[in-house]
This record gives structure tokens, C-alpha cells and sequence, in this order.
């Protein structure tokens, strides 16, 4: 499932979806929900052919390098 993979520009984003993904599926497991007759679902869509997605380039995606020195600057700010 395309939409499931981690996504190397938005960390945050893959971290959230998969956390929604979790507490779905915790709340599908409670005996509550399932006792009520309460069906959870979730939809996680990938990215979309829009204008916006087929005008990503390398330019616009995320430096390995510069990010490791934004990381390593962070490190060791006081």
C-alpha cells in the first residue's frame, strides 16, 4: 500500500498517520466498540496527480546533507 510507506518530505505526517492508524485500531479492539455493533475504518490516501505534486523536483526536496547539519547545528546550540 503506496499510501502507507513512510514519506522521506514529511516525516511528521507519516508519524501522525500512523499514530491515527494505531488508535483506530485500538478502538476497533475494544470490547465496547465491537459490543455497540461500531465498525472503524480509516482512509489513508496517498498523494493525489495534482499540479502541485507533479511540480516536485530535486529543488524542492529535502537536502540529506543539509539536514544533517541543521541537526547537528541544533545539537549543539546552548
Amino acid at each position: 500500500m503506496k499510501s502507507l510507506n513512510p514519506n522521506p518530505l514529511g516525516p511528521v505526517y507519516s508519524a501522525t498517520k500512523a499514530a491515527v492508524i494505531a488508535l483506530t485500531r485500538s478502538w476497533a479492539a475494544n470490547s465496547e466498540v465491537t459490543n455497540a455493533g461500531i465498525r472503524l475504518n480509516v482512509y489513508c490516501p496517498a498523494f493525489a496527480d495534482t499540479a502541485l505534486v507533479s511540480n516536485l523536483n530535486k529543488e524542492t526536496c529535502l537536502d540529506v546533507n543539509k539536514a544533517k547539519e541543521f541537526v547537528n547545528y541544533i545539537g549543539v546550540m546552548a
